[in-house]
């Protein structure tokens, strides 16, 4: 997704049954932020594109942060929406305009959706 490892913090945790898990968190913001969205926009598959505007309302919390669901699986190949193991994306707006409606159209205007 264009993350450099310098952007990048990760801790080791241990999952509900023992196995291993790590969490990776990389925190952009500014221009950075935006060309990692755009990134994400343009690798999305249309199925994808289709599925997160039908889940658009429920994908946002009440500080109108957006949370993807990106299959692991298909990083590489193409972005797609994925229940199962996801690796979650969170974009927060620095600044909300106009509520939760406006917000929404400026997530489906940025993700092209």
């Amino acid at each position: 997704m264009g993350i450099a490892d310098t952007e990048i913090s990760k801790e080791s945790l241990e999952g509900h049954h023992g196995n291993s898990l790590e969490f990776v968190k990389a925190h952009l913001i500014g221009r950075r932020a935006e060309e990692v969205v755009e990134r994400i926009s343009s690798g999305l598959t249309e199925s994808s594109r289709k599925e997160l505007l039908a889940e658009l309302d429920s994908s946002m919390d009440e500080h109108d942060a957006l949370y993807l669901r990106l299959d692991r699986q298909t990083i590489e190949s193409g972005l797609s929406i994925a229940d199962q193991e996801p690796i979650r994306v969170k974009i927060k707006p620095k600044f909300r305009r106009g509520g939760h409606e406006s917000m929404k159209a400026a997530f489906m205007e940025e993700l092209k959706l």
